[in-house]
């Protein structure tokens, strides 16, 4: 079986249900630059503590089901040299003949090499941006989370991969509708929402400026969004004549959890 699978230009790994490396083959070593021997037997969120597992692994969940396990995300591997690999990263369930979930089956497929990709360029150019960026599958999944995002929300980027939107912004905009679901319901941008979102210390928030937008596959139906949002300076959000504690409510909408965080810091 290895055999055959090694001849597979994809790296293929499987993980049972205790999140532990059962396969791993001969592509799968050369993109992450890890001998086979070195990650059998072993959790996978050990191996690779940087792909988000620890928070997102479907495994965690108690009634798994074969919809939980399909994800798709983006990631920079540096297995075979400094500037990093460029992977689509494909979860699935592994099931037995009854149907039964027995774990899962990662698939790591290359998306071009480094030094001339056009998307590896267009990383670069997005991390360097001063606005958040990120996407999300049609699921709201994170997809995608640039260097901004990671410092706005302070939430590194393999922590936000693979997670619910809403669980990495925690945004007003979750409770009163969510500009990301609008864009795919609709297929039209969602312009300049205004919103806040709790950072990841849970006490601190930042007034925000949002925009969604669907994110199209090219037989033109919606795999997704985008998003785009940048940090407002709070005395400029809220009317000069506002800024006193008792008219942030304007501001910040009818979010009880955000409510209750403003009051603990007024």
């Amino acid at each position: 079986m290895s055999t055959h699978l090694d001849a597979i230009d994809a790296g293929l790994m499987a993980v049972n249900r205790q999140g532990q490396i059962t396969s791993f083959n001969r592509k799968a070593e050369l993109l992450t630059g890890l001998a086979r021997p070195a990650v059998l037997g072993r959790r996978c969120d050990e191996v690779f503590p940087d792909w988000g597992c620890q928070e997102s692994c479907p495994l965690r969940k108690e009634n798994l089901r074969a919809a939980d396990c399909r994800r798709t995300v983006h990631l920079t591997l540096s297995g075979r040299n400094e500037s990093g690999l460029l992977v689509k990263k494909t979860t699935a369930a592994l099931t037995d003949p009854s149907g039964r979930i027995q774990g899962l089956t990662e698939t790591l497929v290359e998306q071009s090499a480094p030094a001339e990709s056009g998307q590896h360029q267009s990383r670069l150019i997005l991390d360097s941006m001063a606005d958040g960026v990120f996407a999300t599958d049609a699921e709201l999944r994170i997809t995608f989370f640039n260097r901004a995002a990671e410092q706005i929300t302070g939430l590194p980027r393999h922590q936000a991969l693979g997670k619910p939107c809403r669980e990495v912004f925690n945004s007003t905009l979750c409770d009163s509708g969510c500009p990301l679901g609008k864009a795919m319901q609709s297929g039209r941008p969602q312009v300049e929402q205004e919103a806040v979102f709790v950072r990841q210390d849970g006490r601190s928030v930042v007034p925000v400026s949002e925009t969604a937008t669907p994110l199209l596959g090219p037989d033109g139906s919606v795999r997704g969004a985008v998003g785009t949002f940048r940090a407002l300076d709070l005395s400029r959000a809220v009317d000069a004549k506002a800024a006193k504690a008792r008219h942030w409510e304007d501001f910040i909408g009818v979010s009880p959890r955000i409510k209750r965080i403003f009051e603990v810091l007024k």
